[in-house]
C-alpha cells in the first residue's frame, strides 16, 4: 500500500491491501477503496468511486 503526498484519508476509511492512493486524493470517511486511485480526486462510497476532480 502506498499513500501519495498530500492525500487525506477520512475516519473509518478502509484501504484494502495492495491498493495505492495517489497524490492529492481525498478519501471520504467510511469509504472502502478496492482499486488504485488516480491523482487529485475525491473518492467516496462502498466500493469507493471518484465523485469529483480536485
Amino acid at each position: 500500500m502506498e499513500i501519495g503526498n498530500g492525500a487525506w484519508i477520512g475516519a473509518r476509511a478502509l484501504i484494502l491491501p495492495g491498493v495505492s492512493v495517489s497524490e492529492g486524493c481525498v478519501i471520504a470517511a467510511g469509504a472502502v477503496v478496492n482499486r488504485n486511485t488516480e491523482p487529485h480526486g475525491l473518492y467516496a462510497g462502498v466500493p469507493a468511486r471518484r465523485i469529483r476532480d480536485l
